[in-house]
């Protein structure tokens, strides 16, 4: 099927722990199978600070999955704390759902490895649209602190039906 990209043409930043829509990533998902990935480039004030993000359909869905992932410094048990230096083998950690939302988050990371630096988080899903609408990507800080979603963060929308 057809395939739609989107970047983020400015920085959006979030210093709250509510999730408010990254204005500028949205895409029209008609009716049909969609499948969808973020690769999203973003960065927090303060190596203490985490970061969320959820995926919402404006339209009516029958089927709606995600996934998150990102990259931890850990090798043992999953800690939360997003790396974007780690050279070894590390774990990938994550989180999911199975609804669209404009309010839960896919996980929460509790740190970065370094402040105000790039790191990267993606998510992929797919969904099956009965009534038309947007995608749109939701990001939140984990504590009441800046984070940011960075220019040039991207969607990439295939439409599969």
């Amino acid at each position: 099927g057809p395939i739609t990209t989107k970047r983020l043409s400015a920085d959006l930043s979030n210093s709250t722990t509510t999730l408010t829509k990254v204005t500028g990533l949205d895409l029209v998902c008609g009716v049909g199978t969609w499948a969808f990935k973020y690769l999203i480039r973003h960065q927090a004030a303060a190596t203490t600070t985490g970061i969320k993000f959820s995926v919402n359909h404006s339209g009516t869905v029958t089927s709606f999955v995600a996934s998150k992932r990102v990259v931890e410094s850990t090798t043992a048990a999953s800690t939360g704390a997003q790396s974007q230096a780690a050279n070894g083998v590390t774990l990938v950690s994550g989180g999911s759902a199975r609804a669209k939302s404009t309010s839960t988050p896919l996980g929460t990371t509790i740190s970065t490895d370094a402040a105000n630096a790039d790191m990267l988080t993606i998510i992929e899903g797919l969904c099956v649209v009965t009534i038309s609408g947007n995608l749109e990507l939701y990001h939140g800080s984990e504590v009441a602190a800046a984070t940011t979603v960075k220019q040039d963060s991207a969607l990439i929308l295939t439409q599969i039906t």
